[in-house]
């Protein structure tokens, strides 16, 4: 139910919907909404009187509904319309970054760095982040009263391993963000004639510093699972800002292959920082950033090269508003960050292969 200006209420609307998106330069070339309140109109009185020129400026959902419940999620049961309306109805989101998020591992092998000493590539590295979305907006007297959303039932699958081969007392550092993932539309409805979008990006960043006193020609590092579950914010004019924060499980397994004897220590990260983005309502980021310490020993005279690793994880968010909120709150409710998670240094399971 939506009660509409009943004063000043003539607006302009565009989208892919209507073949008449806003593009944004700013943000890579992508297909935006146009909402603009029409604050003027002229006709050339000196031509042929078809042409209407329409002064506008940019408005917001909260400027033209009085009073709406707006409420939107990928989780639960779909009836026979609802999957008329979208095959994708009723089905979670996943994100992949190297990865078709079907369970195939990584698309390709990511070179980091090579000169005539070493070389270092991603050759098992992907991030699948799947998660049911959602948002909940209540504006009563153009006023916003409730404003929810973020993600639920939140997991990632993963893999970070290196491919190394180097010469002896060698070492390197590589820190590189690789953006491979496509802005990528959830979704583009409409509530009445007024658009609404959601659309999300995730850049990953990879860190690594290796050091190798023997030769090497090996493969390391790990999968990874992690079990987030939910995140997401709050806000109310009474209680400011509030976050919802997950309690996640871990596993973390370890990988390792070379077929000849291998000293090194290495550190690795593969941070992924998905952001949805309520097209002119908020945008909600959520940073992930596991690291894996590695130290690998091997000899001839045990015949094994062993590795043996710890991790930790960290998941921070930050919650940018671009819907009107009172004035008196917009210095301290404009952005909000927030510490998610921390694990600490926690453990994984030693591995050994025989030479």
């Amino acid at each position: 139910m939506a009660k509409f200006h009943d004063w000043n209420d003539h607006y302009l609307i565009g989208g892919l919907k209507w073949n008449c998106p806003m593009v944004e330069e700013s943000d890579e070339g992508r297909a935006g909404l146009i909402i603009r309140r029409v604050i003027g109109a002229d006709i050339d009185v000196t031509g042929s009187f078809d042409t209407v020129f329409v002064t506008a400026s940019e408005a917001m959902y909260d400027e033209i509904y009085d009073s709406a419940d707006i409420s939107f999620n990928t989780e639960g049961a779909c009836n026979e319309e609802d999957e008329k309306l979208s095959k994708d109805a009723d089905k979670d989101i996943c994100v992949g970054w190297n990865s078709d998020c079907t369970g195939s591992g990584a698309k390709a092998t990511l070179p980091l760095f090579s000169n005539k000493y070493t070389t270092l590539s991603c050759d098992e590295c992907f991030m699948d982040l799947h998660a049911d979305v959602f948002i909940d907006v209540s504006i009563r007297g153009f006023q916003v009263q409730n404003l929810s959303a973020g993600f639920r039932n939140m997991y990632a699958n993963g893999s970070l391993v290196l491919g190394a081969v180097a010469k002896a007392n060698w070492n390197t550092g590589i820190d590189k963000t690789i953006n491979l993932v496509p802005h990528t539309s959830l979704i583009n409805f409409k509530i009445g004639p007024v658009p609404f979008l959601i659309y999300f990006d995730m850049p990953v960043q990879v860190t690594t510093d290796a050091t190798f006193v023997s030769e090497a020609d090996a493969k390391f590092g790990a999968a990874l699972n992690l079990q987030l579950g939910d995140a997401y914010v709050n806000w109310t004019p009474a209680t400011h800002w509030s976050h919802t924060k997950p309690s996640p499980k871990m596993t973390f397994v370890p990988t390792l292959t070379t077929a000849a004897t291998l000293s090194s220590t290495a550190s690795a990260s593969i941070v992924p920082t998905l952001t949805a983005h309520f097209d002119k309502i908020l945008s909600y980021q959520i940073v992930a950033k596991p690291q894996v310490h590695m130290d690998i020993e091997g000899s001839e005279t045990s015949k094994q090269v062993c590795v043996k690793s710890n991790y930790e994880v960290s998941v921070n968010s930050v919650t940018s508003l671009n819907i009107n909120i009172p004035w008196a709150n917009i210095h301290d409710d404009k952005t909000f960050p927030a510490d998610v998670y921390e694990s600490g240094v926690q453990p994984i399971e030693d591995k050994c292969v025989n030479l």
